[in-house]
């Protein structure tokens, strides 16, 4: 394919755009790149439950008020509080104490 027909003004999706202007309604494609949410608040009540239970009541460190991350971490399982995200990063860091562990 000819260099032309791949990019031209800078866009290098011009000849993708050329066949879907034919296809598909402008608003689909021709617009800024967009961010998408992650489903962690879902993923930490179902799938990934019982792996972050073990972690939240669990916790090693003793770096976070326990009870308090208890009940953040029940009142997320009853869907009183969206904590997601919150939860996510208690998480990692669990994770990542463990981990640093072995390196000292």
């Amino acid at each position: 394919i000819p260099f032309d027909l791949k990019i031209r003004n800078r866009d290098n999706k011009w000849m993708l755009k050329q066949i879907l202007y034919k296809y598909v309604p402008q608003n689909f494609y021709n617009r800024p790149k967009m961010g998408f949410d992650v489903p962690i608040d879902k993923w930490l009540r179902e799938g990934l439950k019982d792996w972050a239970h073990s972690l939240l009541t669990q916790q090693k460190n003793n770096f976070f008020n326990q009870k308090f991350v208890e009940k953040i971490w029940n009142q997320h399982l009853s869907k009183n509080i969206d904590a997601g995200g919150k939860l996510w990063t208690l998480l990692m860091f669990e994770i990542w104490m463990e981990k640093i562990k072995s390196w000292i």
